[in-house]
């Protein structure tokens, strides 16, 4: 019997490492194989610069959609030795960055974000245990789960809103503006905001701290990024002239992260707090790095969701002027289900599936984040026969796939039907939001709450309001074109458009659904 034992033992050893060495050989034919598979087409790379000249300096959607009409649907770059995969349809994006998101979930060390002390923002941060920690603590208070506790703090923001649009319609855009900051600094730390209370100050340091972090990023970004080398050098030397608002930036960093959170940490110890993400976080939080942690999660989901939420609303007035007649069906649409005697609300959305259908065609018509988020190969691998380089960064194109004609036909048009069927919301293969929310592990975790807000936005703005194009001295129609702004994310330039009352009704309403004391904290 004991030889026997040795015997069977003896054998599952050998195959043991039979199959172990037969793994490694096929391991190492699959790396051979990818080595020798050639990169994706692209255009000619130059000496020591690469493609850097190929690189389109401002609306990058445009120039790599170019790139992909003339070379294919992945394209291949060389920036000073960076290898980018330019993904020019919804069809590679999902195959990689969603069904392969295993391989494509890092991002490129930011050197900018650990110079200025932006690191606390997650979304900049590579992939690994310390952005996992983040993005879970993240998840824990934005999770569609979680979301209805904030759901007061966000109508009140919009009643707030409705008078302002009341009493100075031609600030729309600025009062927008200061409605989702006030709303996200409400959110993540429990504090209301309103022009005359002492909360005011966070949205001032969280608009000043967005500035500093757009110039950190395109100013001296760019550069550092490519060089990391030039962190060392002086700031009278060329390329390094972004060390001298180092400081400045930094300073703002650390604002923003710090001075709401101890706000909101007053607040509850002295019993005078609501329910935020700063309240649910710090229960959780035993340790140095747990706080850390939490305060930075707070303060991404000011910085990451904010101006988004700003930029689609923009798009939407934009798309209301220009297209009219999708206004006057939301507004039917609206009369038939809410009635005169109250607002909308998202418990609403369900009955409103052209309104509902209206927000998802913004989301398409013009993606506010155009070339989406970048993602980072991890390891070497192959798609279509072709050869992705480990540490190559993922470039994939919202604005490119919103303008496929075989998923959306017409698609400069804003058409809220194409997502309709028999009188419902019907998405399917057709959800913009699957590129324009990201990707996999990297998609946006505070898409559920920033889409929630923007329709409670534009169905209470929609049931009160109309919205008309700007008009000359003489009450003539002027010819609108619509013009975007190089920044990220995309937004329209300003415009003047005509906001009226639909009613005396519609007017007696929002005057009616402010309090005392809110008509009192309005400007």
């Amino acid at each position: 019997m004991h030889e026997r034992l040795s015997y069977v033992t003896g054998s599952d050893n050998a195959s043991f490492w039979v199959l172990v060495v037969s793994l490694l050989a096929l391991l190492l034919v699959w790396r051979l194989r990818t080595k020798a598979l050639p990169l994706p087409p692209g255009p000619p790379r130059h000496f020591f610069v690469g493609n850097a000249p190929d690189l389109p300096r401002k609306f990058g959607h445009l120039g790599f959609d170019a790139l992909c009409k003339k070379y294919g649907d992945i394209v291949y770059l060389d920036a000073f030795g960076i290898p980018l995969i330019i993904l020019g349809t919804q069809q590679a994006a999902l195959d990689l960055l969603e069904r392969r998101s295993a391989t494509y979930s890092d991002r490129r060390f930011s050197v900018m974000a650990n110079l200025t002390g932006f690191s606390w923002f997650f979304a900049v941060n590579p992939y690994g245990p310390k952005w996992r920690k983040a993005r879970r603590a993240f998840l824990e208070t934005m999770n569609p789960n979680a979301i209805p506790q904030y759901r007061s703090v966000g109508e009140r923001a919009v009643r707030r809103y409705l008078l302002r649009v009341l009493e100075e319609p031609d600030k729309y855009r600025s009062n927008a503006l200061y409605m989702y900051n006030a709303t996200i600094i409400a959110v993540a730390y429990g504090l209301d905001v309103h022009a005359k209370s002492e909360n005011h100050k966070y949205v001032k340091i969280a608009e000043q701290t967005m500035k500093s972090f757009h110039e950190a990023f395109t100013l001296g970004g760019s550069h550092v990024e490519r060089f990391p080398i030039l962190r060392h050098f002086p700031s009278w030397f060329p390329l390094a002239g972004f060390k001298r608002k180092l400081p400045e930036w930094s300073a703002d960093a650390r604002r923003l992260r710090d001075e709401p959170w101890e706000a909101a940490m007053t607040a509850l110890n002295e019993g005078r707090a609501t329910s935020s993400m700063a309240s649910i976080l710090t229960g959780d939080a035993n340790t140095e790095e747990e706080v850390t942690i939490a305060k930075g999660a707070c303060a991404s989901a000011y910085a990451g969701m904010y101006f988004s939420m700003f930029a689609t609303f923009a798009m939407f007035m934009a798309a209301m002027v220009l297209f009219p007649e999708t206004q006057q069906r939301a507004q039917a649409e609206l009369d038939s289900v809410i009635g005169p005697d109250r607002l909308p609300d998202i418990r609403d959305k369900e009955q409103l599936p052209y309104l509902s259908a209206l927000l998802v065609e913004v989301f398409r018509w013009q993606p506010v984040v155009p070339t989406g988020v970048s993602h980072l190969a991890m390891e070497e691998d192959e798609y279509r026969g072709y050869r992705i380089p480990r540490g190559a960064v993922i470039i994939p194109n919202p604005w490119a796939y919103s303008r496929d004609a075989n998923l959306y036909p017409d698609p400069e048009e804003f058409r809220p039907e194409r997502f309709l069927k028999d009188g419902k919301l019907e998405l399917g293969d057709l959800d913009p939001s699957t590129s324009v929310f990201g990707y996999g592990r990297r998609i946006c975790p505070g898409r559920h709450f920033a889409e929630e807000m923007v329709f409670t936005t534009i169905a209470s703005l929609l049931h009160c309001f109309d919205i008309s194009g700007p008009k000359d001295k003489d009450g003539h129609p002027v010819k609108f074109e619509l013009k975007f702004m190089n920044v990220s994310p995309m937004l329209p330039e300003e415009f003047e458009c005509n906001i009226r009352p639909r009613t005396e009704a519609a007017e007696s309403l929002i005057r009616a659904v402010c309090s005392e004391s809110e008509l009192a904290e309005m400007i």
